[in-house]
């Protein structure tokens, strides 16, 4: 499995950082391989909601639901997906600052089933990855604020 870990820091309040990461609709505005997102239902946002995401991988569209595992309001938020063909897990964790909050963010994804061969080599690409959407929450939440 593929892993991308970073902390950034941001000018809005952890507040307005974990509302804007909890909805996670907004995956498609600061994370490149997201090509689309939905939210399940019309409940609000807490531990237990669901998104379908699309992603564009190498010229694939994989379709993800993701799940909302920890929802702890301003501090942590942890989504994940499966399927038989991939995994996605996504947390974030918000430490307020006097300028604003730091976001500690961690990604992972890998394949399933015999797609799990590729996964040594998904590791250099969920880099890239994982750095564009980190840059897209930083131009995010410092437009917000």
């Amino acid at each position: 499995m593929a892993s991308f870990s970073t902390t950034i820091s941001v000018p809005a309040s952890a507040d307005d950082a974990f509302a804007y990461l909890a909805d996670f609709r907004n995956a498609k505005d600061w994370d490149p391989s997201v090509a689309s997102a939905e939210l399940v239902g019309d409940a609000p946002i807490s531990a237990g909601s669901e998104f379908d995401l699309v992603i564009s991988f190498y010229a694939r569209q994989i379709e993800l639901r993701h799940q909302v595992e920890q929802f702890v309001e301003g501090e942590r938020l942890v989504l994940a997906a499966s399927s038989r063909r991939s995994t996605a897990r996504d947390a974030f964790v918000i430490t307020p600052t006097p300028t604003g909050c730091d976001i500690a963010y961690d990604a992972q994804f890998g394949f399933g089933g015999f797609l799990k061969v590729f996964d040594r080599g998904l590791q250099v690409a969920f880099e890239a990855t994982g750095k564009r959407a980190a840059d897209g929450i930083v131009r995010a939440l410092s437009m917000e604020t």
